[in-house]
């Protein structure tokens, strides 16, 4: 299984909420103005953030 916490995110500050009415997550990334990702679980968000910050 890979361990999504040791990619490209690790080199930024992630601000990550989480909405408990609708049991979602999103992440700010800070330095990456006007950044967000989300996702149903927190991995979920991890790598939606991960393939965002990529494109």
């Amino acid at each position: 299984m890979m361990n999504f916490a040791n990619l490209i995110l690790t080199e930024y500050e992630l601000v990550i909420y989480c909405c408990e009415i609708d049991n979602y997550f999103v992440v700010e990334v800070a330095e990456l103005s006007e950044f967000l990702a989300d996702g149903k679980t927190h991995q979920e968000m991890v790598i939606n953030a991960e393939i965002n910050i990529q494109e």
